[in-house]
């Protein structure tokens, strides 16, 4: 009887290690799924661009930078104005990030 008790608990501790190794296995899985960051790539940037941004820097509305000049400039200036916007540009901003 002694070793089937054994035999059973050791069975049992097997069975929760598995349990345990599926739940740390799924909850990685999803900390990894959502803390990736999503980035927009080229096809994404113009979609953006034709949604957002081209009535005004389209047309130069509101001294907007024509998109001829925007090409021109660095990333970082590009993403400096986009997080910390002018009054005039912040309600099509929001929400990019």
């Amino acid at each position: 009887m002694a070793c089937s008790a054994w035999a059973i608990y050791k069975r049992s501790l097997r069975h929760l290690e598995g349990i345990m190794k599926f739940v740390a296995a799924a909850a990685v899985l999803g900390i990894a799924a959502f803390a990736a960051p999503a980035f927009a790539g080229p096809k994404e940037g113009g979609e953006i661009y034709q949604q957002r941004c081209v009535m005004c820097h389209g047309t130069g509305m509101a001294n907007a930078p024509l998109i001829e000049k925007l090409q021109t400039l660095d990333n970082q200036k590009i993403i400096d104005a986009l997080t910390t916007p002018v009054p005039m540009m912040a309600g099509a901003v929001a929400g990019i990030s």
